[in-house]
């Protein structure tokens, strides 16, 4: 009987420190769990704000590149055809400080318009005229390409010859008039060359300006193709800062 309650006892103590037991491995697992959980905020927190600088790089990287290009867009023309200036040759580009405009052509009153000269003897273009407005921006058309200006024969290599307007497609010029289009070199004559005056004419179209502007084709002798583009741009209103007198080498 003795033996009896003292296994009794024994195992009662046994239970008491299973208990305790128990509740020490509870206890361990709670704290275990948040420790687990205050790791896992710990790290998404960290990730999040290295999403957040990643973002934070990301976005001032672009804005200084978006910076950049409005610092260039914003450049005079003269250092924009400077860019290209002596490309191929050493008389590829070259500026004259004045447009050759009569106080007529410069009218500020005038309505907008574009006119094309009539082609010559042997069929090739002789020039274009204009008054741009915001109005006319992007409303020309591409190059027709069943029309072939004088002298153009490919725009594959070797030739890489372009149907390049005289008044440009965004500036409203006709791609399907056989007055508007002349063959030239697609690189540089076309782009970037023709397109850096024809970009920045646009931009001040954009803020509001009216330019007053002619594109001459200049040929040598019964050439097909011209020699020489001569263009010519000014603005008609302070919203503007247009005004070159730029000839440019017909050449590759």
């Amino acid at each position: 009987m003795a033996n009896k309650k003292r296994t009794q006892r024994l195992t009662k103590k046994e239970l008491k420190k299973l208990s305790k037991m128990k509740r020490s491995t509870l206890l361990i697992i709670i704290i275990l769990v948040a420790i687990f959980q205050g790791y896992n905020y710990f790290f998404e927190k960290n990730e999040k704000t290295d999403d957040t600088s990643i973002v934070t790089e990301r976005t001032i990287s672009e804005s200084t590149v978006h910076s950049e290009t409005e610092t260039k867009t914003t450049t005079s023309s003269s250092s924009r055809a400077a860019k290209y200036d002596k490309a191929t040759t050493a008389n590829h580009l070259v500026e004259e400080e004045k447009t050759t405009f009569t106080a007529a052509d410069l009218n500020t009153n005038q309505a907008s318009y574009i006119k094309y000269g009539e082609l010559d003897r042997l069929g090739r273009v002789t020039t274009a005229n204009a008054v741009l407005t915001k109005e006319m921006y992007d409303t020309g058309t591409k190059a027709e390409y069943n029309i072939k200006p004088t002298g153009f024969i490919s725009g594959n290599a070797p030739y890489n010859h372009s149907r390049g307007h005289l008044i440009g497609k965004q500036l409203g010029g006709s791609g399907t008039d056989r007055r508007n289009l002349m063959t030239i070199y697609q690189y540089p004559v076309n782009s970037p060359d023709m397109t850096n005056y024809e970009n920045a004419i646009r931009r001040s179209l954009l803020a509001g300006d009216k330019v007053r502007y002619r594109v001459t084709p200049v040929f040598e002798g019964d050439d097909l193709m011209p020699a020489f583009v001569k263009m010519e741009g000014q603005s008609l209103t302070e919203a503007g800062d247009i005004l070159f007198n730029v000839t440019i080498k017909n050449e590759k």
